[in-house]
């Protein structure tokens, strides 16, 4: 709530506040999902300033998620999962994200670094990455910490070729270049391949990509780099 006291936005804190003790009064996931949406209505869509997100974890102050209605979105989540009994967290989380709207299911996936035991949500994270939603693909693949830290290769690799067939920069995409490995390297020269050869442009962070490979990465691929783009 702090973030929100200390952006200027004391009735988004206030409005967190109440339902989460609404929640506590009641810890069930049918009051959750009501205070859950009553804060969309209640919290202002308006950024933030940076200067709010002092001492904050990383991601948080994400630009385009430093909200006062995400944050109190987030607040309420994190609370509500230290009411909630620990087994049911999964379920009420997985239930927010999948009957919540674009901005609500937003929230969620911002939420997923700092919920206990994270790696509980990796097949909500995957599910998360098949939406052709853009913003909502980019409340997880932008400025969250969550894919690199608890992804498997498989999942955290689709994840980053959809954001280029999405159009999201990779430049904003948190760990990526520790997550870099031989296989991530064919799976994107591949990609720009098959962009080649049908004539359309490359985007910029499959050089972006590149460059953040180890040596001993780029050594073990098998085919001949292409002709990289500049970046941007």
């Amino acid at each position: 709530m702090r973030f929100l006291e200390q952006g200027g936005a004391s009735e988004a804190a206030q409005a967190a506040r109440a339902a989460l003790e609404a929640v506590r009064g009641a810890p069930r996931l049918t009051t959750l999902r009501v205070q859950f949406a009553r804060l969309g209505r209640l919290a202002p869509q308006r950024a933030l300033p940076p200067s709010a997100a002092s001492g904050a974890p990383i991601g948080v102050e994400s630009p385009a998620f430093f909200t006062a209605d995400h944050v109190a979105r987030v607040a309420l989540v994190l609370g509500a999962a230290e009411v909630l009994s620990d087994a049911d967290v999964p379920t009420a989380v997985t239930t927010l994200y999948r009957t919540g709207g674009e901005r609500e299911q937003q929230s969620v996936l911002r939420a997923l670094p700092w919920l206990p035991s994270p790696e509980r949500f990796v097949e909500l994270a995957s599910e998360a990455c098949r939406t052709n939603d853009v913003s909502v693909f980019a409340a997880l693949c932008s400025d969250n910490p969550f894919p690199a830290e608890h992804m498997p290769d498989g999942a955290f690799f689709q994840m980053v070729m959809k954001a280029m067939f999405l159009g999201v920069s990779h430049e904003r995409t948190w760990g990526l270049a520790e997550r870099v490995t031989p296989e991530l390297l064919r799976m994107v020269e591949d990609y720009e391949n098959e962009r080649r050869a049908a004539g359309r442009s490359v985007p910029d962070d499959i050089s972006r990509i590149r460059r953040m490979a180890s040596p001993a990465a780029a050594t073990t691929t098998t085919t001949t780099p292409l002709s990289e783009e500049p970046s941007r």
